[in-house]
């Protein structure tokens, strides 16, 4: 019987050898947790660094609560034994369990935010949950909450303490203009007018049509909480050069080599029409595009006219065709 038990051990201690790694040959943890290759250059130093290549073992526990943590293990345990090796307890997997927010209130919907509910408890995940915090009191028309959170480790819930600030109109909207272009013209591609509720998606919206319109590189919304009274929205636009050259060329097997090329001037007038010629060519295939979205009014508005003109040709050795 005493023999039978001593098996039993040799075999479970044989077993957790198994289930472990060793990490530089000092550190052993749990196999379920795999270490980053940057987590391992930490934990194992540098050789070619005299004073980074021997981590002491208190300064290893700190890398280690620090990896653990962010995979929402918060209860580790660490013991170093005879054979010089730290040995690592991840300890229990704290998982979020339910989030409260102080003061509480029904529009929030908090019931609803269900995505994080059982999800590890790590700081990326409080980070997502700030966020789309922030984003839905935003969308209730509050710009500039002020809010804190804190999270029981050993629980999984979160607590939210917020305070909405006030409730938004937009009242101005500053920063609008851009150099060589008519006031009021980039105002085409907004999803949300002067008087509307403040709404991070309208501004997101808007932001993106004018990105895609190629009018400008970059431009985004943003609420200005430190100015008094409420209701100022600065927008901010990179407008980069309003001609652009790009020119490429490559190989294939049925046209054999092909070479493509556009210029493009996204502000060819005070009200930013755009005009666009590109063109490829190639053994088999010529092809000449124009494109032009003429802004005809006088003043800024979303109504233009807009024209294509396709110069193609196609030729294979008993085939040819051109087309306009």
């Amino acid at each position: 019987m005493r023999f039978y038990l001593s098996f039993i051990i040799f075999q479970l201690f044989i077993l957790g050898q198994l289930q472990a790694e060793t990490v530089c040959g000092r550190f052993v943890t749990p196999d379920q947790i795999k270490w980053t290759t940057s987590e391992k250059r930490t934990l194992c130093g540098s050789s070619d660094t005299p004073s980074w290549q021997n981590i002491p073992f208190n300064q290893a526990e700190f890398f280690f609560r620090s990896f653990l943590q962010s995979r929402g293990y918060h209860n580790p345990g660490f013991e170093k034994r005879e054979d010089e090796k730290l040995y690592v307890r991840p300890g229990k997997l704290t998982l979020v369990s339910k989030i409260h927010t102080f003061p509480e209130r029904a529009d929030l919907n908090m019931d609803k935010y269900w995505y994080p509910i059982g999800r590890p408890l790590t700081p990326q995940q409080l980070n997502d949950i700030e966020k789309w915090f922030a984003f839905k009191l935003g969308r209730l028309g509050y710009a500039c909450p002020k809010f804190s959170m804190s999270a029981n480790k050993e629980t999984g819930e979160v607590l939210i303490n917020f305070d909405a600030g006030e409730h938004w109109t937009v009242d101005e909207i500053t920063g609008a203009s851009i150099p060589q272009v008519e006031d009021g013209t980039l105002d085409r591609y907004r999803a949300f007018e002067i008087g509307d509720p403040y709404d991070p998606v309208t501004l997101e919206i808007s932001s993106t049509r004018l990105k895609e319109s190629q009018t400008v590189i970059n431009t985004q919304y943003s609420p200005e909480c430190a100015k008094t009274p409420a209701g100022t929205i600065r927008q901010t636009t990179l407008p980069g050069e309003p001609r652009l050259v790009t020119f490429g060329f490559g190989f294939d097997s049925e046209n054999l080599a092909i070479a493509k090329g556009a210029w493009r001037n996204s502000r060819l007038s005070r009200n930013a029409s755009m005009l666009e010629v590109s063109g490829s060519i190639s053994y088999r295939q010529q092809t000449i595009l124009t494109s032009y979205d003429w802004y005809y009014l006088p003043f800024p508005t979303a109504n233009y006219l807009k024209s294509y003109l396709k110069l193609d040709r196609q030729f294979e050795a008993n085939f040819e065709s051109r087309t306009v």
